[in-house]
């Protein structure tokens, strides 16, 4: 079941009871939404550090500023080493995935001192004061830290497992997970500011680390790397104005999923729950994942035609194709990570912020700094390995990910906030989210718990473990292959506010959801 609140002033929903727990007492003690989201995710660093780290591959956010009454969007997205070349990595696929050659630099730090320096209104020490404390108190592990430590173990070399476990030794379910040394780098940030990780003695030592290891990045990476404010894209859907970050983040996706099934559903009356629905949506999205797969990449580099994916005409002519049977082209799977993090916030101010941020898979490139305590990402794991992709490597550029935060705004205020984890099942998950809420009326914790549909673009169709037995006899009569599946992303956070009384109505599902406010 969904974990749910309505507040009257302050709110939030993470993935972690023990994040959300850092960004409530930083609402607590006055903070507004964009430091309670950073503190909130400094703890997520702490807690599940698998899923999101400070040595993550990065992320972005979409936040609503009731001062200047605009919304902005950060692009904290790592780059792909400057000393890179072709077939430095690809030579051996494996390395794209595991080892000192899958990293990047690591952008979450950056993207949070910036997100904090420009819109927040607390220091960096105080901000991370609940994750340092995580970090040299301990935590209890539970049952999801276990079985995802089972699931990657082998892949640890000696060294980083001592790094990570100051024992070198698993700990026990219930007992607690202590982390000193990543305690001692939050206090050298909390003293020297989130910068020093990329201009001082921490960023030679991972190049250091990473070279004794065949990696590629070094000084000159760290020091020119540069999180950016951007403008956020926008579309309207039912007298909402959505936004998320640009390319390459994939909330771009998003809104043409919500367009192209919002004409459906204009032409043709559907019940949210019926098998024409899903149907619908789910040839939207293979008709939007095409174009995605055929055109994105880091914009720098390729040009991306986004005006046009996020018009009405090119919804139009998506729905038309959908209504005369015209399907999308095969495709290949992509890669099903699920794991990263995400935080929603909105404050009494009426500021409001999706944060999204990651790893990669589970524990990136597993490999751990020792000193540090800082388990490294493996960003290049991210791109296309095709000759001529659109997101196929290259110095500098920026790797296409799936996260895809979105806030919207009705009559110029907030209204709704969406984010989860949960790989490419983030991009459709946010747009099924945003459908439950603006066109069949559903709030926060009913558009967390209902029924989701997945698919990248290929069949079989993926959907949750409880859609109704009904639709999935309806949807294969209509010829498409269905499978249930457990895991549909998330932990989902879903956040509306009502315009007249200010209230937070806020819900965060998954069985580690969680949420706070008062």
């Amino acid at each position: 079941m969904p974990q749910q609140l309505i507040a009257k002033n302050a709110a939030l929903a993470t993935g972690h009871p023990l994040g959300a727990a850092a960004g409530l007492e930083i609402l607590r003690d006055g903070g507004n939404a964009i430091d309670a989201a950073v503190a909130a995710t400094l703890g997520l660093c702490v807690v599940i550090p698998g899923m999101v780290g400070l040595g993550g591959y990065g992320g972005s956010a979409v936040l609503y500023l009731a001062r200047d009454r605009r919304v902005v969007a950060v692009d904290f997205d790592s780059r792909c080493p400057l000393g890179f070349r072709e077939g430095l990595v690809t030579a051996d696929p494996r390395l794209n995935y595991f080892g000192a050659r899958a990293v990047t630099v690591p952008a979450v730090v950056a993207g949070l001192g910036l997100i904090l320096e420009q819109f927040g209104t607390k220091a960096w020490r105080e901000i991370s004061a609940p994750a340092i404390r995580l970090a040299e108190g301990g935590f209890p592990v539970d049952d999801e830290h276990k079985k995802h430590f089972d699931r990657c173990l082998r892949r640890f070399d000696s060294q980083s497992l001592r790094a990570l476990f100051p024992d070198g030794a698993v700990p026990d379910v219930g007992s607690l997970w202590r982390q000193p040394d990543l305690a001692k780098l939050l206090e050298r940030l909390a003293d020297d500011g989130p910068r020093s990780f990329y201009e001082g003695d921490v960023a030679k030592q991972i190049v250091r680390f990473l070279g004794e290891r065949d990696g590629i990045l070094t000084d000159d990476d760290f020091q020119s790397y540069q999180p950016a404010v951007v403008e956020p894209l926008s579309a309207a859907a039912r007298g909402t104005q959505l936004f998320t970050p640009p390319p390459p983040s994939g909330g771009i996706t998003s809104l043409a999923i919500i367009q192209t099934v919002g004409v459906l559903l204009e032409r043709e009356r559907m019940n949210r729950l019926d098998a024409a629905f899903f149907h619908a949506f789910a040839e939207a999205s293979k008709l939007c994942w095409h174009e995605r797969k055929e055109s994105f990449g880091d914009p720098d580099f390729v040009r991306i035609p986004i005006d046009e994916l996020i018009s009405e005409e090119q919804a139009n002519r998506r729905a038309d194709k959908i209504r005369q049977g015209e399907g999308a082209p095969s495709a290949s799977p992509i890669n099903p990570s699920g794991h990263t993090s995400n935080v929603i916030a909105a404050d009494s101010e009426g500021n409001v912020i999706s944060l999204t941020a990651t790893q990669g898979w589970m524990y990136g490139a597993h490999l751990v700094v020792d000193g540090l305590g800082l388990v490294l990402n493996h960003g290049m794991s991210r791109f296309d390995y095709v000759e001529g992709h659109p997101n196929a490597p290259a110095p500098g550029k920026r790797m296409q990910h799936n996260m895809a935060p979105i806030i919207g705004l009705r009559d110029g205020k907030p209204v709704l906030a969406i984010g989860l984890p949960g790989g490419p099942k983030i991009v459709t998950a946010t747009a099924q989210v945003a459908l439950d809420l603006l066109d069949f009326e559903a709030g926060p914790a009913d558009a967390v718990a209902a029924p989701r549909l997945h698919t990248d673009g290929i069949e079989p169709l993926l959907v949750s473990t409880h859609m109704p037995e009904k639709v999935v006899r309806e949807l294969t009569a209509l010829g498409h292959v269905v499978r249930r599946e457990r895991e549909m992303g998330g932990p989902l956070n879903v956040l509306t506010i009502d315009q007249q009384s200010g209230a937070v109505d806020v819900a965060s599902g998954e069985a580690t959801g969680a949420v706070g406010g008062y």
